[in-house]
This record gives structure tokens, sequence and C-alpha cells, in this order.
């Protein structure tokens, strides 16, 4: 948080306090302001150059690309754990492979790492680039939840955006399950490649 949003924070805050002092049932009215204005004002990103910003818009369109700006943390990053300050330079949300290629095109012309994000489920925030995570560029695969079961071969084919609770749910239509964990909310694309070997899945 800069100095002049810390000052913002704190003159608000003061104009409610006695509000809070007198009816204690405000005090989680300002707590949970508090938390509001920091999570989505307090923190920010190191902002990409002017022509990485120009590649990835080029890449999936200016309506699929989110930077840093307001709300930027509450609408696209979403950290997981809010006790790490992940702030990626980007994120992107291609639909097809070829956009995906473009956006890696782009992050690696520009010297940007690159970051895939299923359901974005880490406690290291490591889908958005973990701690900083200034110089990220995240791939968003929430468009990418494509299902399909070959009925003979029962071999599922999964898009990497597809939720767990989403695959129990399409798996069950045709009569079968996977081992996985109690959250529904995890990605399938980071449980395949972590998950499988490390988590629940084993």
């Amino acid at each position: 948080m800069t100095n002049s949003q810390s000052f913002l924070t704190a003159v608000f805050l003061h104009s409610l306090f006695p509000l809070s002092r007198l009816f204690p049932a405000n005090a989680f009215l300002v707590l949970s302001f508090s938390f509001f204005f920091n999570i989505s004002m307090g923190q920010t990103s190191s902002a990409p150059t002017s022509a990485l910003r120009t590649c990835l818009s080029q890449a999936v369109g200016s309506s699929n690309v989110a930077f840093p700006g307001p709300f930027y943390q509450i609408s696209d990053v979403k950290r997981y754990n809010l006790d790490i300050d992940s702030n990626p330079a980007a994120i992107t949300y291609p639909s097809s492979n070829e956009q995906v290629a473009s956006v890696i095109t782009c992050a690696r012309d520009h010297k940007a790492k690159v970051q895939a994000r299923s359901g974005g489920h880490n406690y290291g925030n490591f889908a958005l680039g973990g701690a900083d995570g200034s110089n990220t560029v995240v791939v968003d695969l929430d468009n990418f939840k494509q299902f399909s079961i070959d009925d003979q071969s029962w071999i599922a084919t999964i898009g990497a955006g597809t939720l767990l609770g989403d695959v129990t749910d399409k798996l069950q239509k045709h009569g079968r399950a996977m081992a996985h964990g109690t959250c529904p909310q995890v990605g399938i694309g980071g449980h395949a490649t972590i998950g499988m070997c490390y988590g629940s899945g084993c």
C-alpha cells in the first residue's frame, strides 16, 4: 500500500471509529471495509511495459487481458492466500491453443515469466507467480473446460480449466469416477499434474 492510500484508509477509519465505540456492531463494518480497501487498492503490481501490454492485448484481445489497476486484485488476481503478496504483471484469458502460444511468445519476447492458472487453489499462490510475481504473465484456463469420454476405452479428455466438482458431475453421468480430495473448486490442471502425485489423488 502506498503512503497516500494508507493515509486515506486511516482518515476513513478515523471517521468511523467513534461510531464503533458507541455501537460495537459497527466494529465489524470498519474491519470489513479496511480489509476490502487494502485488498482492492493496497496491493499494486509492477506495471508491465507498454510493449508487453500491446503484445498481450493483440494476442488475446483487449477485453481478455487485465493489467494492474483499481480492483485488479479482486476481479482478476484473486489471491488464494491473502498473506502472500502476489502481483502478476497481467492476467490473460485465452480461448484457443493459438492464443496461449501467442501469450507465451509475448512473455518470452519481453523477458517475462509465464504461469498457467487452472483453479488457483494453492497456498503459495504459485498460480500467480508466487510471492511478488510482478514479472509474471498468468494464463488463466477458465475458457478450457471441454469434456469428452470414449464409452469403449473409458478414456476421458478434460480441459485444464475444469474444476473437480464439474469433473465429478460429468464423469458420474457416464458411471465413472476418479480419486480426488474434498475441494470441488480445485482445477483439474493442477490436480492432474501435481495433486495426483503428491495429494489425495495418490
